[in-house]
């Protein structure tokens, strides 16, 4: 739906411009407008279905309630990794009866330091495609009325056997805060506070922002919160490596580490965007003056916007990342696709994420994922 023409386009009237172009008959209403409490009802009430595509695990809380409070269903779909699933929520079933909510099947919001994001884990395109067209054929049969109204949802997993699996989920519950009977149901969206619920509330912190150069300076200690894969394709020398995602499991064990490592110097946390920098000074909440925050890598619109105005220098990390990253994307890829055509495939299986090819006498090749 993105193309590199638009970059820098708000991603609403980007995909507007795209649906006008494969069918210049349809009419896209494009809402450039954050999903929040204070618009998601009206957003909802105006539509027959509402299709979740977010990757944050307090937005798909907001869709579901709003779908709720506004007599809808939910095609809620998500993808990480290599794996993804698809549920309708909220369906009716005839008769007065409503399926499961997002509620209803996660009663608990996951701690943040048990979730991953897209930047934190990765997620091959593919599987959002299929996520995504299944989303659209959910869609046509809530629309038309056909195929089965049993609540279930679909786990998609391409590389183990089998790919596809759909059981059955549990109702919707009577003690649902969202559809049940519950004593404190919520019945005002802006009222209900998502932020604590999922774990996400704290306590303020400026965080200045910086120019790249500042990396290079000896006085600092430079904190590299990026994944270890793409920790391991180009790093700044002397820096000290902590995933994001570590920080979030060991707050306090993060804030003793860095804090030796700094030995009374300034600290520089960097990311390749400058979200989970910025969101890991917050949570460590070290003193004030001692911590900078910068995006030193991705393109050039994002990495002014969190650098500032400023002249903007090419850092080592923003030369070789996209390259890098392409490289060993496609060197992924061509290793898969020799097996399956030159040999083919037995057995798929996913375990992490480095490939290779097990050559058998007397069996075709096996394409197996470490």
């Amino acid at each position: 739906l993105h193309t590199d023409a638009r970059i820098g386009m708000n991603k609403a009237a980007s995909i507007a411009q795209a649906v006008s172009l494969l069918n210049p008959h349809t009419h896209v209403d494009a809402v450039q407008a954050p999903f929040t409490p204070a618009n998601a009802y009206e957003l909802c009430q105006a539509h027959d279905v509402v299709l979740d595509c977010t990757d944050r695990v307090m937005m798909r809380y907001l869709v579901s309630d709003a779908g709720v409070l506004a007599g809808i269903p939910i095609v809620s779909g998500a993808a990480q990794g290599y794996d993804g699933q698809l549920v309708v929520l909220h369906r009716d079933l005839g008769e007065g009866r409503r399926g499961p909510c997002y509620r209803c099947l996660f009663p608990q919001s996951p701690r943040p330091e048990h979730t991953q994001s897209c930047d934190d884990g990765g997620v091959l395109g593919c599987v959002t495609g299929l996520i995504g067209t299944w989303q659209a054929l959910e869609t046509i049969q809530l629309l038309t009325g056909l195929g089965d109204r049993t609540p279930s949802m679909l786990f998609l997993s391409p590389l183990s056997l089998p790919s596809v699996r759909c059981v059955r989920v549990r109702g919707s519950q009577t003690q649902c805060r969202a559809c049940g009977r519950a004593p404190d149901r919520i019945t005002s969206l802006e009222q209900e506070d998502y932020e604590t619920f999922c774990g996400l509330h704290h306590r303020e912190l400026h965080v200045p922002s910086v120019d790249v150069d500042d990396v290079h300076r000896p006085d600092v200690l430079v904190v590299d919160v990026r994944p270890l894969h793409e920790y391991g394709i180009t790093a700044l020398p002397h820096s000290l490596h902590m995933a994001w995602d570590t920080i979030r499991r060991d707050v306090q064990g993060a804030r003793t580490a860095i804090a030796q490592a700094a030995q009374g110097r300034d600290v520089l946390v960097v990311c390749r965007r400058g979200n989970d920098s910025r969101a890991a000074v917050h949570l460590l909440e070290m003193p004030e003056r001692a911590w900078w925050t910068a995006g030193v890598c991705g393109q050039a619109p994002r990495l002014s916007h969190v650098l500032g105005d400023g002249p903007l220098t090419e850092s080592p990390l923003q030369r070789v990342e996209h390259q890098w990253i392409d490289r060993c994307e496609q060197r992924l890829q061509l290793r898969l696709v020799r097996a399956i055509l030159e040999h083919g495939i037995q057995r798929v299986c996913h375990i992490r994420t480095e490939w290779h090819v097990e050559r058998r006498i007397s069996a075709p090749h096996r394409v197996r994922a470490r």
